[in-house]
């Protein structure tokens, strides 16, 4: 799916400090000080056109899975009224985070080669303890986990793990 952002520029993505008690942490941490430290403006339509259609999948997998809607909304810290509203943050947060992440690769010249490509094919993933094996998956979802693991490894490398 095509990410909807109008406009993005990129504010200080190096020489932060964050701190965390684990890698997971970090990572989180520092790509919310970039995100803070950027700007952007998003399609709101679009951002609407997919809460709606999120929400409805979400309804869904919660039906599948045996789960309230309800104990989804409690554990998430909303209200039922809000679960649009958490639907259309969560997926803008992920259309941003993903122009912010393609934009700094554009900027650093960070890259995906096709050895890149192989060594991800030879991998497993794994992934909610079911075992995925890369073939199953398209070769654009294997560039991008790849482009991905790259770019975080280059903000790694670029800013400071404070252990806490």
């Amino acid at each position: 799916m095509e990410v909807k952002v109008i406009d993005v520029q990129v504010g200080t993505y190096r020489g932060l400090n964050v701190e965390a008690k684990d890698e997971t942490s970090y990572i989180n941490g520092l790509i919310n000080q970039i995100i803070a430290n950027s700007f952007y403006v998003l399609d709101e339509e679009d951002v609407a056109n997919n809460a709606d259609r999120i929400e409805q999948e979400l309804k869904i997998r919660l039906e599948k899975e045996k789960k309230s809607v309800g104990a989804f909304c409690y554990l998430n810290g909303i209200i039922e009224d809000e679960l649009n509203e958490y639907c259309a943050d969560e997926y803008a947060r992920g259309k941003v985070e993903d122009s912010i992440l393609l934009t700094i690769a554009r900027l650093e010249s960070i890259t995906v080669n096709e050895t890149d490509i192989i060594l991800q094919k030879a991998q497993r993933i794994v992934s909610n303890d079911k075992i995925v094996f890369n073939d199953e998956l398209d070769e654009e979802s294997i560039h991008m986990a790849v482009l991905t693991k790259k770019i975080l490894q280059f903000l790694m490398a670029e800013n400071t793990w404070v252990h806490v």
